[in-house]
């Protein structure tokens, strides 16, 4: 028996995949305070691919959409150090 011939992608949907950013999340043990919290959204958001910017100022994590290197290098750039936490 041989298989139904499956019909090939519209172009228009072609490389248009809905799947989600793998999320990276990061330690930022200085942001203390609501300033801090707004400081770093404002530093995340406007890169390229990094939305959404999730921060959580209780544990002090961030949930960025894009890749830890720029984060981590837009966070220390306005003083705040941050390390990528490992999620397995």
């Amino acid at each position: 028996m041989t298989r139904p011939l499956r019909k090939p992608p519209c172009r228009a949907h072609i490389g248009t995949s809905k799947r989600s950013p793998p999320l990276t999340l990061l330690s930022v043990p200085d942001m203390t305070c609501g300033h801090c919290k707004a400081s770093v959204e404002a530093a995340l958001s406007p890169l390229p691919g990094m939305a959404p910017v999730e921060v959580d100022l209780t544990s002090r994590q961030v949930k960025v959409a894009g890749p830890a290197a720029e984060a981590l290098k837009a966070l220390d750039a306005i003083g705040f150090p941050a390390r990528e936490i490992t999620t397995n």
